[in-house]
């Protein structure tokens, strides 16, 4: 019998389910996520991850890039490194898991900012608990967002991306509903221009404010110094 070439989506499922095999005994949730910043699927193996990858890396703008470069296993007590691609050109390792014996006695450390060393020329930023716990609820508020951006995955919509970054150019800030009751904007489905305002944050061309409140006609965008 020969074997039917496996579909991307059945290859998604197999990665997953060789994840979740990999965890050993593990409680820890497990995550399959689309990223809009990268074009690709990614498995987190933790409630941290997500937080992680939510605030420092998929609306971070001054992530450019990111890529996972190894996974959580029983032998590294949950240590995930990323790859992460800075908007200036500077890369660096985010390294994200439960504090323990093999990471430095500086990561150990409560703080306010991650901690950063440099280890053999290669610059680290060590994710703790105490770096994560304060931006949860912001997190967790984005996540409603980017199922919209997600939505539109392998979709270009340029037409409907110009027209809404022009609109962005000459108002340089607002909120969602105002740009919703737009003319131009009216003609096309509220799902598709949701998904492109959240696109177009993700990529850095505009900034939403989630910091208090969840996605919705009121939340405030603005345009970045270097979009102007």
């Amino acid at each position: 019998m020969v074997d039917k070439p496996l579909t991307p989506a059945n290859a998604q499922r197999l990665r997953l389910f060789d994840t979740y095999r990999g965890r050993g005994h593990r409680n820890n949730n497990l995550f399959l996520v689309y990223s809009v910043k990268t074009d690709q699927d990614w498995v987190l193996p933790s409630d941290r991850h997500l937080v992680h990858w939510i605030y420092y890396l998929e609306t971070d703008s001054n992530v450019r890039d990111f890529a996972f470069v190894s996974g959580s296993d029983s032998r590294n007590s949950g240590l995930c490194s990323v790859d992460v691609l800075l908007e200036n050109g500077t890369r660096i390792e985010h390294q994200v898991g439960r504090k323990n014996a093999e990471q430095s006695s500086e990561a150990l450390e409560p703080k306010t900012e991650p901690s950063i060393r440099n280890v053999a020329s290669t610059k680290i930023r060590i994710f703790t608990d105490e770096d994560l716990q304060p931006h949860v609820k912001t997190s967790l508020r984005w996540l409603k967002p980017i199922s919209f951006a997600s939505a539109l995955r392998d979709q270009e919509y340029a037409r409907q991306t110009l027209m809404l970054l022009d609109y962005f150019n000459q108002q340089a800030s607002g909120d969602i509903g105002r740009v919703l009751e737009e003319p131009q904007v009216c003609e096309h489905a509220s799902a598709i221009i949701l998904g492109l305002i959240v696109r177009l944050a993700i990529k850095g061309h505009i900034r939403l404010d989630l910091s208090a409140n969840s996605f919705g006609f009121g939340t405030r965008w603005t345009l970045p110094v270097k979009e102007r």
